[in-house]
């Protein structure tokens, strides 16, 4: 994922989107004459993507990605913080889909678990907005895998951007290992959940 002169939508809030609508093995270049938000971007890309490979994508797929991408930016918005963001969004989206979380005490439970899990303190009207986001979510088949597989490719993706941990102290061992327990954390959150 590659953006040029976008202002609002940051790669990983489309990586998140676009996995919401069954994209994946894209590699997807994203760019405005000028600075631009970006947002419409997203459905050329979903268009472009089912003519290459000759199957469309179901128009409530379109619609659940674009609200995602759009409540996305409100939550970045709300945290100050856009990465933070797309981390809690792709997470949640994992551990409904491979939970088959449908109702709001699950739901919530679950925003529960990751926000503190993450580290990510939510205000009420936050809170609301991923819940409604995770119910709309919870209503299309998403493919988990494809979904755990994504969460990998933010982080890969940071790195080609130039994030690198070790400007925060933290080796290349470490983030390593910050990726493995990201992942171990999915596993028991989702295997905690799943008991319920």
């Amino acid at each position: 994922m590659e953006v040029h002169n976008i202002t609002y939508v940051t790669p990983a809030m489309y990586e998140n989107a676009l996995a919401t609508a069954g994209m994946k093995n894209a590699s997807v270049v994203v760019a405005g004459p000028s600075p631009i938000s970006g947002t419409a971007a997203l459905v050329g890309a979903m268009k472009a993507y089912s003519q290459m490979h000759g199957t469309p994508i179901s128009p409530e797929l379109i619609d659940s990605a674009t609200d995602e991408l759009v409540k996305t930016g409100e939550l970045a918005e709300s945290l100050g913080d856009s990465e933070e963001a797309a981390e809690i969004i792709a997470a949640l989206k994992q551990v409904v889909a491979e939970n088959d979380l449908k109702t709001d005490e699950d739901i919530n439970n679950a925003i529960d678990e990751v926000a503190g899990k993450l580290e990510i303190s939510l205000s009420e009207e936050d809170r609301q907005l991923i819940l409604d986001l995770m119910e709309k979510l919870s209503a299309l088949d998403l493919d988990a895998d494809n979904l755990a597989e994504q969460a990998r490719g933010i982080y890969s993706e940071l790195q080609q951007r130039g994030f690198s941990l070790s400007d925060y102290g933290i080796t290349k061992e470490e983030a390593q290992g910050l990726l493995a327990r990201l992942i171990q954390f999915l596993k028991e959150l989702l295997a905690s959940l799943g008991n319920r």
